[in-house]
């Protein structure tokens, strides 16, 4: 029957029998011939067994893949008799290759640079392979805020912080090939905190009559700047017009 079997990988010890009407087939001979010696070379033909219960084991050349039709001949001496079968040697799937990225820093509701990285695979073309993230602290950077740009084997990904978010957080980036095999690299992001500017909801004009004493005007919207930061706040006011 026909063969496959990876690169570097022999094949199964194959049976087979011989006969003849009038040679014992003790006295009969096996050849064996390769369409492709290149794959299969002569000296990586295994015969075994005898009379008319024979074996054959082939051990493809290492690092080699593709087809060889392989020949099995018998003969008495006069006359020959074959078969012939194919060996398909399927090349081994490695997984695909992902350069390192850089660590990266920057500043609160800032995003990084789009980060350059290289990606590769030995049988999936780079187009087809496909890109994930993880992040490990979604509160820092969620999932949805990394971006992948690029094209081919030159790839980047940008990082956006959630608003207001500060702290360090661990980015996993993985590339997955056609047959599932993947590769990943991990780099680390600190975001920095920025104190942000206080608010205040703005207030309205007021319109009143001379000696109508004290005015109350409500404040409201008063915050820190951003709810991840706790301070003290001071209020003051000035007069265009102290007179």
């Amino acid at each position: 029957p026909n063969q496959s079997v990876a690169v570097g990988q022999p094949t199964a010890v194959l049976p087979f029998t011989v006969s003849d009407v009038e040679t014992p087939a003790r006295a009969l001979t096996v050849t064996v011939t390769s369409s492709n010696p290149t794959l299969v070379p002569t000296n990586s033909v295994d015969l075994g067994g005898s009379g008319t219960n024979r074996t054959l084991r082939l051990r493809p050349a290492s690092q080699q893949s593709g087809f060889a039709t392989i020949t099995v001949a018998v003969s008495d001496g006069t006359a020959t008799a074959n078969d012939t079968f194919t060996l398909t040697v399927a090349p081994r799937s490695e997984p695909p290759a992902i350069a390192s990225l850089p660590n990266q820093s920057t500043s609160e509701d800032t995003p990084t640079a789009a980060i350059p990285f290289l990606i590769s695979d030995g049988t999936t073309p780079a187009t087809n392979l496909v890109l994930t993230a993880q992040s490990s602290d979604a509160s820092v950077a969620p999932v949805t805020n990394l971006v992948f740009g690029g094209s081919g084997s030159n790839r980047t990904v940008r990082v956006m912080p959630a608003p207001d978010a500060f702290g360090n957080v661990l980015i996993t980036v993985t590339v997955t090939d056609e047959d599932l095999l993947s590769a990943s690299s991990s780099f680390t992001v600190s975001v920095q905190p920025v104190n942000d500017s206080p608010t205040l909801d703005p207030l309205t004009d007021l319109t009143f009559n001379v000696g109508a004493g004290e005015q109350h005007v409500p404040l409201t919207g008063i915050t820190a700047g951003s709810a991840s930061e706790a301070q003290v706040l001071s209020v003051t006011a000035v007069s265009s017009d102290p007179a």
